[in-house]
């Protein structure tokens, strides 16, 4: 969820800048007609109110410019973050018997260690994301270089997930499983 509204902002941005690069290209080699290319970019109204407005408009661009630079320095922070996005779940809806509550960290583990059983597995990472209708797992599993990738992604499909699904009782649950073959079983020398 987060992932698709960080796709679609940068998407909008790349956009936006890709657009003025493009009509700034266009108009240095005279695109727009006439001597374009020659005149300055901002127009005569916009240099006199910046002029008129001196004492007051420079620090207002220099706070918008810190502003925007601390806005982007957080995204950033958001991004590198590894830890689990879902913080706490409601599994059970309200009613005589009260509300259940799992915490996210506690599910991803359960998940985790459910897809690491399988021998042919050597590590598994895990993000779960949504809320309690709609989750979308990010799974990332490593297996020895003499593992069935078939078998492993029937296993993680048709029980990891699905005894995840049931845990949850999510109305749909989303996964993107990512497998990598990563090295032969340690081998013991006597």
């Amino acid at each position: 969820m987060i992932e698709r509204v960080n796709r679609t902002f940068l998407l909008i941005i790349g956009t936006v800048l890709l657009a003025l690069g493009v009509a700034g290209l266009v108009r240095s080699y005279g695109g727009f007609g006439g001597d374009s290319e020659e005149e300055p970019v901002l127009g005569g109204s916009v240099r006199r109110f910046v002029s008129d407005n001196t004492e007051w408009f420079w620090p207002f661009v220099a706070v918008l410019a810190v502003l925007i630079a601390f806005l982007a320095f957080r995204w950033l922070l958001a991004q590198l973050q590894r830890a689990p996005s879902l913080g706490e779940l409601q599994v059970r809806r309200e009613g005589p018997g009260g509300v259940t509550r799992v915490a996210g960290a506690g599910l991803r583990d359960a998940l985790i260690s459910d897809v690491e059983a399988s021998l042919e597995v050597r590590s598994a990472k895990a993000r779960i994301d949504g809320d309690a209708r709609e989750l979308e797992i990010d799974l990332s599993v490593d297996m020895y270089d003499d593992a069935d990738v078939v078998r492993v992604r029937r296993r993680i499909e048709e029980s990891a997930l699905e005894r995840f699904r049931q845990a949850t009782e999510a109305e749909q649950v989303t996964a993107r499983v990512r497998l990598r073959l990563a090295g032969p079983r340690g081998r013991t020398v006597r």
